[in-house]
């Protein structure tokens, strides 16, 4: 793939001017955009290139000002490209939209008998994550023999082996923690051995209740709690008890999870624990299936870089004009905004190489382009510009944060002006029609109109009510 360039220019107005040529690629973005805030700019720059042609050039001056990425391409404009059936930037699977999981709980669907709510799961699967799709194909199975039973009685079938297999996994992780805390001070091993008992006894315990079953996430919130004086030391433990299974990595832990009928929750989470035990329906499990799926948008630098940059900016280590706090943001799903976390996007890329994430981001800007196109046809003009813009944008973004990644979007350019200004011709025709309907229902008022007798009517359109006849 080759780098399609961005060409800035420089605006001459402006008091506070940096010389992109005398500094860091990875700033110049970031710097122009400074530029155009400090010169407060009221609309994006087009210049018109000359007469002979009558094309316009998009300058690739975007106006932005506080948090100007979501101020420019907010809310409403990710919903609107969440309807495109637009992939995965970094996978290139098939995403599911809020709007539909949300149309799914409303019908009710995954509440009935399985061989109905399988039918719906089916529509899903191609955009299924691996533990997601396992288990979608042991309901799958399950149900063709047993269609009466809804989807958490299935699950239960397999509760027994997977418990087993489960509390395997989960104790040999333990034991390998018992024998890391014996180099701990005898305070602190009898502290953390004591501990780790108790995880046991709920781990083992053939008959828990919703309050003592084991939970992992409990487990490494209490674990992080102890006191353990050496920090490298309790890092490591920590390394090994984040390797414990969940529903997320673990088709037994799934299993497990989503067979009880009931579950617990914190109806104050905030303030002093409050657990209350609730019905698990099997709705839920439905819904699990798909959520990992569903559209989000993920910040291709991630947010903990931005944090320090700030870090930064407020110790005066680094000038706020000479910091890119540009936070762009691309279409994910669910499921890879969060295993991506805080990584960075190269070194993302060398961790899930199942996934061609170079080739997958290519794929996804031919589609944004192709959208573009598709509003521009439909006389969407605004839309189709700005999603020009956010593809620019999205371009520069990894030409700044990623060694390994460059997308070719050809030369939107002009193409964007033109989009721009088939906008403005569009808007304009709107006022002057409204203008055009307010003159003549003004107009309208002042007339007076005769019946057939030459007497006077009183005019409807300013009066709330008129006889029908004139008396």
């Amino acid at each position: 793939m080759r780098i399609t360039g961005v060409n800035f220019k420089e605006n001459t107005n402006n008091t506070n001017k940096v010389n992109l040529n005398q500094i860091n690629p990875i700033n110049a973005f970031a710097l122009h955009l400074k530029n155009i805030q400090l010169n407060s700019l009221d609309k994006d720059i087009f210049v018109k290139q000359t007469p002979s042609t009558d094309n316009i050039a998009f300058t690739g001056e975007v106006k932005f000002t506080t948090n100007e990425f979501k101020k420019k391409f907010n809310k409403t404009f990710f919903k609107k490209l969440m309807r495109e059936d637009i992939p995965d930037a970094y996978t290139g699977k098939s995403m599911i939209a809020q709007e539909e999981i949300d149309t799914l709980k409303s019908l009710g669907v995954f509440k009935k008998k399985s061989s109905i709510a399988m039918k719906y799961l089916k529509e899903y699967e191609d955009c299924m994550y691996p533990i997601e799709k396992e288990i979608y194909y042991i309901l799958k199975n399950l149900a063709k023999k047993h269609p009466d039973m809804n989807l958490q009685e299935l699950l239960q079938m397999k509760h027994k082996r997977a418990e087993e297999i489960l509390i395997q996994q989960q104790t040999k992780i333990l034991d390998k923690i018992n024998m890391m805390i014996r180099v701990l001070p005898r305070g602190e091993y009898l502290q953390a051995r004591k501990f780790i008992n108790g995880a046991f006894d709920k781990i083992l315990d053939p008959n828990p209740t919703p309050e003592t079953r084991f939970s992992r996430k409990v487990f490494l919130h209490g674990l992080d709690d102890l006191k353990i004086s050496d920090p490298k030391t309790k890092e490591k433990i920590m390394a090994v008890a984040s390797k414990l299974p969940q529903s997320s990595n673990s088709i037994n832990a799934f299993i497990v999870k989503y067979s009880h009928t009931t579950k617990i929750i914190d109806k104050n989470p905030f303030g002093k624990q409050e657990i209350v035990v609730i019905p698990r329906s099997p709705e839920e499990i439905a819904l699990r299936l798909l959520d990992p799926s569903v559209q989000s948008d993920e910040h291709i630098w991630p947010q903990a870089e931005f944090r320090k940059l700030e870090e930064q900016i407020q110790k005066g280590e680094i000038k706020r004009e000479d910091a890119n706090t540009l936070r762009v943001s691309i279409l994910t799903s669910k499921h890879i905004n969060n295993l991506k976390s805080d990584t960075l996007i190269d070194d993302f890329i060398t961790e899930v190489p199942e996934y061609d994430i170079p080739k997958n981001i290519q794929t996804h800007m031919d589609k944004l382009i192709e959208v573009m196109d598709k509003w521009a046809r439909a006389g969407k003009y605004e839309d189709a510009a700005l999603l020009g813009e956010y593809i620019k944008v999205l371009e520069n973004e990894f030409i700044l944060r990623s060694n390994t990644i460059r997308v070719n979007v050809g030369d939107l350019d002009p193409r964007i002006a033109e989009l721009q200004q088939k906008a403005e011709e569009a808007l304009q025709k709107r006022i002057e029609k409204k203008q055009r309907r307010a003159a003549n229902a003004s107009n309208n008022h002042g007339e007076v109109n005769y019946d057939k007798h030459g007497n006077t009517l009183e005019n409807r359109k300013i009066l709330m009510h008129i006889p029908k006849f004139n008396p």
